[in-house]
């Protein structure tokens, strides 16, 4: 049984078997938490190993608008370590995919390493992929 979240939440949690960090958003675009969250992994993570990253729909109420998806693909340009890895964006709902593809194209040449994908389960299976090869952008 599924528990209601409180507004504005986000979870992170590295998942061991496909070695990403799995961000879970929920309620009303946590986007300061989002910074937060983001922040401690990008300051925390080791460099001689790729950065995987999964960020989840997990019941967004309301979606980022144009002005934040641009401020955090701009954080993330900024701060994310120099290193291989990929980050896969899981938007289940019409809302939640079409918002994640515009922070794919807000991203220019640094999307190179970010995919928009409709379930989890496809995600992984990229990511997990990117494990399997050598030189992942």
């Amino acid at each position: 049984m599924a528990t209601e979240e409180p507004p504005g939440r986000v979870s992170v949690a590295f998942d061991e078997k496909v070695k990403a960090y799995v961000f879970r958003f929920s309620g009303d675009a946590p986007v300061a938490e989002m910074f937060e969250e983001l922040s401690k992994v990008y300051r925390g993570h080791d460099v001689s190993r790729p950065l995987n990253l999964l960020f989840v729909d997990a019941g967004l109420t309301r979606h980022l608008t144009r002005g934040e998806i641009v401020n955090v693909m701009d954080f993330a340009r900024r701060n994310r370590p120099e290193c291989s890895g990929r980050t896969a964006l899981v938007g289940p709902s019409d809302l939640s995919y079409g918002t994640f593809r515009m922070a794919e194209g807000a991203g220019g040449e640094f999307s190179r390493h970010i995919r928009v994908f409709r379930s989890t389960e496809e995600a992984l299976r990229w990511i997990t992929l990117g494990e399997a090869s050598a030189g992942v952008a």
